[in-house]
């Protein structure tokens, strides 16, 4: 039913209505109540003035009793008091009767008692003349026998009157009472009525209130149901109407918060399996269409191939031609790789400038060969930028007609030959897509057995890795490093081992770079950061001569954050090693990303850590670089040592690293010095100090604090 009145003129309509029951019932009950209350007061306000009249006659009854009592036994011949009594409320008893206090049915009483009256008084008077002229005739005795029957009958009509004012009285009181019990049921009537009164407008305003909370149930479940465009009417701006519109407010930005989360949801779920570059799908994806790929090909009985694409040496476009470039390159590529595939192909961007292509209903290796053929020749071709391109990326600096060669590997895996399950046919993939980089670039690689025997041999020692850490298979061996002028040892160089329990000693060149392709690398750095700091402390409890020791860093953990501050936090645990400490960061390391790199290496120099520069001039920077780099040493990589005495440009570049290190007060160390005429090379063109079998090899830790010798020494 609409709700034709606002919600508070209905509750303004429900208090008034209560008001006015109240109201009616109360004056209704005042005039019945007055009414009754005149009625009862009346006769009370009538007897009260004559009350004392009343009681004069019910004394003077008595008196005259007594009197008549003693006249008739003889004590008293005297009638004249009574006569005297009887007189004096002879005016009380007319009093009354004009009052009406002795109603017209009574008067008959009040008239014979005043003509006994009177006739009291003649035959009164009579006697006392006889009396008093002393005569004792018989007229006398008639008049006291006059006398004494008036009194018998005066008493008598006395008597009759009082009874009836009694009774009269009586009656009076049965008023009062009935006035009192009217009164009383008039009140309960009263309470009555305003409560059926209340209880009727409660009821009726609880159903308007039913009806407005219903609303608001109703479309409070229909939200809970989803249903966001339930609203609740109102005409009206009462209470009712401001919590119906804020409902519908409540509503409707739920409504569009629903909206915005599905949108956001929508742009989440694509950002999860989608390339927000390319807009290609990404891993996530590629694995979940791979792995319905799959599926089908193993209900029908199908072959599926998987091509992995790694563009050859793109970090040197970015590095050259900046990021956006990059990106717009691979913008490209995903094009192309597009165009050159079939319709039911799926191809992803997997991560960096990696691509894979779903190849499914497959009929034979003729079918990867061609598109892996064609993908290469696609992707070989020239990617020319023009100047609208360079304009819509908005770059600093201009490309006009600049043709950028790039080449691709590929690797292919096939279902079910390389692999029964997606993440192994993508591995399979990515490992062929490696042995074709090995074998020269811009050319596609099929998995082989031996591919993935060696895959399995890598799992392999990466799982013996993880057990050596365990078992505390790794050992630390120092190597020093020798001050050329004074020939004392300056330094020690920490060289991790693999004391393997069946293979014996294995060095760092067999595991470690496989520790780094599995991402266990950290581990063992932490390990190596930590024996180092122990061993540190047992060289100074037994007063060995402290000199610094320096600890390789990889490559692929230098940058990693957690590398750094498990130094920092060894650093200051260990303060008493400030300037004992330190790294070796290979150029390549630091030249992969040299503004975080020199952060790095400042936040440890501010620690106490110094900083070597390792395997210098393997890399691909310029001298001017090391003036940005915040190291301490200059360490010349030992390929351009060995033939130093008979490669000129080795000579040439190491002389002029010596001298531009020593322009920047760097030391400079010289690796691998395994003859006495690199010596005397190396000392000759004023290298600070060197290292190498020649010296000594890397020595097991209990050897070093004898050849260092004792620090009060």
């Amino acid at each position: 039913m609409e709700q034709l009145l606002s919600f508070k003129t209905i509750r303004i309509l429900c208090f008034s209505l209560l008001i006015f029951l109240n109201l009616f019932g109360g004056v209704f009950f005042f005039f019945k109540l007055q009414n009754v209350v005149e009625t009862m007061s009346k006769p009370i306000q009538d007897e009260r003035p004559y009350l004392n009249k009343i009681l004069n006659l019910q004394r003077t009854s008595s008196e005259l009793d007594l009197h008549l009592h003693k006249q008739i036994s003889g004590e008293i011949i005297d009638n004249w008091a009574s006569i005297q009594l009887i007189d004096k409320i002879l005016p009380e008893v007319e009093i009354l009767a004009q009052e009406k206090v002795i109603q017209d049915d009574d008067l008959k009483y009040l008239h014979d008692f005043a003509q006994e009256l009177k006739r009291l008084k003649v035959a009164l008077v009579y006697y006392k003349l006889n009396i008093i002229a002393d005569s004792a005739s018989s007229s006398t005795e008639e008049l006291s026998e006059i006398i004494d029957e008036s009194l018998i009958k005066i008493n008598h009509n006395l008597n009759s009157i009082i009874s009836i004012i009694r009774r009269q009285m009586a009656e009076s009181d049965v008023k009062v009472l009935a006035g009192t019990r009217f009164i009383q049921k008039g009140l309960m009537y009263f309470v009555a009525i305003v409560i059926i009164g209340t209880l009727t407008v409660l009821y009726f305003f609880n159903m308007i209130l039913s009806a407005n909370l219903k609303k608001l149930i109703d479309g409070t479940k229909q939200i809970g149901e989803g249903n966001f465009d339930w609203r609740i009417k109102s005409k009206f701006d009462d209470e009712f109407g401001k919590l119906s519109s804020a409902f519908n407010n409540m509503a409707t930005r739920i409504a569009n918060s629903k909206q915005e989360i599905i949108s956001q949801t929508e742009k989440i779920k694509h950002l999860a399996y989608f390339d927000s570059l390319t807009k290609l799908p990404n891993r996530n994806a590629f694995i979940d269409k791979l792995k319905q790929e799959l599926a089908w090909a193993k209900r029908n009985d199908e072959k599926i191939a998987v091509l992995y694409v790694d563009l050859d040496d793109f970090k040197m476009v970015n590095d050259s031609f900046g990021h956006d470039i990059g990106d717009f390159l691979l913008k490209e590529v995903a094009e192309r790789l597009q165009k050159n595939s079939r319709a039911f192909d799926t191809v992803a961007r997997l991560a960096g400038d990696e691509f894979a292509i779903i190849i499914p209903h497959l009929n034979s290796y003729k079918d990867t060969s061609k598109i892996g053929q064609r993908i290469i020749s696609e992707i070989s071709c020239p990617v020319n930028f023009s100047k609208k391109i360079i304009e819509e990326l908005a770059q600093p600096f201009t490309i006009k007609n600049n043709t950028l060669t790039i080449s691709s590997s590929i690797g292919v895996a096939v279902y079910p030959e390389n692999g029964s399950t997606a993440n192994e046919v993508l591995n399979n993939a990515d490992m062929a897509m490696y042995a074709a980089k090995n074998e020269g670039k811009n050319r596609f690689k099929y998995c082989t057995e031996e591919m993935t025997q060696k895959m399995h041999n890598l799992v392999e020692i990466e799982l013996n890795i993880r057990q050596a850490l365990v078992n505390r298979e790794f050992v630390l061996h120092f190597q020093p490093q020798v001050d050329l002028a004074t020939k004392k040892i300056i330094g020690l160089e920490a060289l991790i081992r693999w004391n393997h329990p069946l293979r014996g000693i294995i060095l760092p060149g067999n595991f470690i770079p496989i520790a780094e392709d599995r991402g266990i690398i950290q581990e063992i750095s932490k390990w190596v950061i930590h024996e180092v700091f122990e061993q540190l402390k047992l060289w100074r409890r037994a007063d060995c001569r402290m000199v610094p020791v320096m600890v390789n860093l990889s490559a692929r953990d230098f940058f990693q954050q957690k590398i750094e501050n498990y130094i920092i936090n060894a650093m200051k645990e260990n303060k008493e090693f400030k300037g004992f400490f330190g790294v070796e960061v290979t150029e390549t390391a630091i030249m992969n990303d040299r503004e975080n790199a020199i952060a790095t290496l400042n936040k440890l120099q501010d620690f106490g850590v110094k900083v070597a520069l390792d395997d210098f001039g393997t890399g691909y920077s310029s001298l001017n670089y090391l003036q940005f780099l915040p190291i301490d040493m200059v360490k010349i990589d030992r390929s351009f040592i060995k033939n130093i005495t008979k490669n000129p440009k080795n000579a040439a570049i190491t002389g002029a690293i010596i001298t531009m290190s020593h322009a920047l007060n760097l030391k400079v160390l010289a690796e691998g010095i395994e003859t006495h005429e690199q010596l005397d090379f190396i000392s000759n063109i004023q290298c600070d100090q060197a290292q190498g079998h020649l010296f000594y090899n890397a020595l097991h830790a209990d050897e070093i604090c004898d050849l260092l010798g004792k620090s009060s020494g």
